[in-house]
């Protein structure tokens, strides 16, 4: 074992740490309970059941992507499955050959009106 792997990784983790939080300062992040609350208040009915909806609307998007289909929400954005093929790839800390097994993930791509608001084109 190389005496310095644990600075090295010491080093890489508080490069990461601080990469990260260089990206996020300044920005307002909403939880759900801060969305719940905010859509609570926008529609006068009880965060219960706004937290029931969300609840069930994440998992019908969910089961759909499950599924392979398509969710679109015109205007604001499409979710969709997109598939990677099997890959060689590289061991970082070795540099030896390894099998990348394909795999599904869920991509989100905005619409024009959320593309528009976050521009901040009214």
């Amino acid at each position: 074992m190389n005496p310095f792997d644990g600075q090295i990784r010491q080093r890489a983790s508080a490069s990461m740490t601080r990469e990260r939080s260089w990206l996020t300062q300044g920005v307002q992040v909403v939880n759900k309970k801060e969305l719940v609350a905010r859509v609570s208040g926008e529609l006068d009915v009880g965060p219960g059941s706004v937290s029931d909806v969300l609840d069930v609307t994440l998992q019908v998007i969910t089961d759909a992507l499950a599924e392979g289909e398509r969710v679109q929400l015109v205007g604001f954005g499409t979710f969709r499955v997109a598939s990677s093929p099997a890959r060689m790839g590289r061991n970082p800390s070795t540099g030896e050959p390894i099998e990348v097994k394909a795999r599904n993930r869920a991509v989100f791509k905005a619409g024009s009106k959320l593309q528009g608001a976050v521009a901040g084109d009214s």
